[in-house]
């Protein structure tokens, strides 16, 4: 199968690859400026995608990332992928509430419920 492998600084992580469904690789910087405050910057690299066959959503790798990382992604032809390191199964209202949390945090919002 097809696949991907993701390195860092030369080490190999993962090579992921499913024969029914999907592999992403989300690549974020993101940077924060707070009243008076410094700058604050995070980065990291998510590997995952969707098992179709189980409607699951997948994760091989999420790793953080640091001035001068090199990161290289290659498509890569083999029989052997690395197993996931993470299986969930979402309902839509539980994604919902997943993106939404995940915005409120990243903007340094509180969410307040009744």
């Amino acid at each position: 199968m097809i696949a991907i492998e993701i390195r860092l600084n030369g080490k190999k992580e993962r090579i992921a690859g499913i024969a029914d469904g999907t592999v992403d690789v989300h690549l974020a910087l993101t940077c924060r400026r707070h009243w008076r405050k410094e700058p604050k910057a995070s980065s990291g690299l998510l590997l995952s995608g969707m098992d179709s066959k189980r409607d699951e959503h997948i994760e091989w790798a999420d790793l953080d990332l640091a001035v001068g990382d090199e990161i290289v992604m290659r498509l890569v032809q083999t029989s052997k992928v690395d197993q996931p390191t993470k299986r969930s199964r979402m309902t839509s209202r539980q994604a919902k509430e997943s993106f939404v949390r995940q915005m409120a945090e990243d903007l340094g919002w509180k969410i307040q419920t009744k």
